[in-house]
């Protein structure tokens, strides 16, 4: 499935493994770059790198999977890098112009995924940068679910310019 209209979406399957213990998330392994908590998995999170003076940057999510039967959503999302973190969706009008516009959440229907990458439209967008983002680098943040609550993951700056595969390789040691 795709984009619904009220700012949802279900559909596709993207630092560390987490599993959730209570209310804490804690890691499984170092190299991995997906994240467990409860019955969400959220896969591959990634930032595009910014310019050295740039005041806002994008961050997304290859998958967020929701094994519960009930839908979960993003409600919103948090990190020391930025100000501000705003759910995004940019989509393309028939003219071909590319529009931008802030959503109250993302659904990930209950038994789906939801898909957070470029091409989804679906995005975070981080106001008032404290620093660039540098291909490499990796910042933490946390993504406020309505029913898993709050889920530490980490991004990893890739490329502006690329998108890391929709199914990345994941190192499990």
């Amino acid at each position: 499935r795709g984009p619904r209209s009220n700012g949802g979406l279900s559909g596709h399957q993207g630092g560390v493994r987490h599993a959730r213990i209570g209310t804490r998330v804690r890691p499984l392994g170092v190299h991995a770059h997906e994240y467990n908590a409860g019955a969400l998995k959220i896969v591959h999170p990634f930032a595009a790198a910014s310019p050295p003076r740039a005041t806002s940057g994008v961050a997304f999510i290859v998958r967020v999977e929701n094994g519960r039967p009930e839908r979960d959503r993003l409600i919103r999302a948090t990190s020391p890098i930025a100000s501000q973190v705003l759910l995004h969706q940019h989509e393309t009008t028939s003219d071909g112009v590319m529009k931008m516009r802030e959503v109250g959440f993302i659904s990930v229907e209950g038994g789906t995924s939801a898909n957070l990458g470029r091409e989804s439209g679906y995005h975070l967008m981080l106001l008032e940068l404290r620093k660039p983002l540098v291909v490499g680098d990796k910042f933490p943040a946390t993504l406020h679910f309505e029913r898993a609550g709050p889920v530490d993951v980490h991004f990893v700056v890739a490329p502006a310019a690329s998108e890391p595969a929709d199914k990345p390789h994941l190192h499990k040691h």
